[in-house]
């Protein structure tokens, strides 16, 4: 079983990694994150205030949030992304 702090002391240590060691491609990809991100926010709060179909909402954040999941540096220089991809 993984200790609590073990499990803090990786994604600190994968984060600095991932920051120094990040190319062209994947400060891109950051902005497209952070740009799917602020594009999920902005649908969820119009979904709330404004009528609209609650399946195509839920759908579209779906669909959203996973792109922006998937577009994430960190993620992908993770090793469980490696090892679902087996290039580990």
């Amino acid at each position: 079983m993984m200790r609590v702090e073990h499990y803090f002391k990786d994604i600190k240590t994968l984060s600095v990694l991932c920051i120094n060691n990040m190319n062209t491609k994947d400060w891109l990809l950051a902005l497209v994150e952070a740009t799917l991100w602020y594009v999920f926010l902005y649908y969820f709060l119009f979904s709330v205030k404004n009528e609209v179909n609650l399946y195509q909402s839920a759908f579209a954040l779906l669909v959203i949030a996973y792109l922006a999941s998937i577009s994430c540096p960190l993620m992908r220089h993770s090793g469980a992304w490696r090892r679902a991809w087996r290039k580990e």
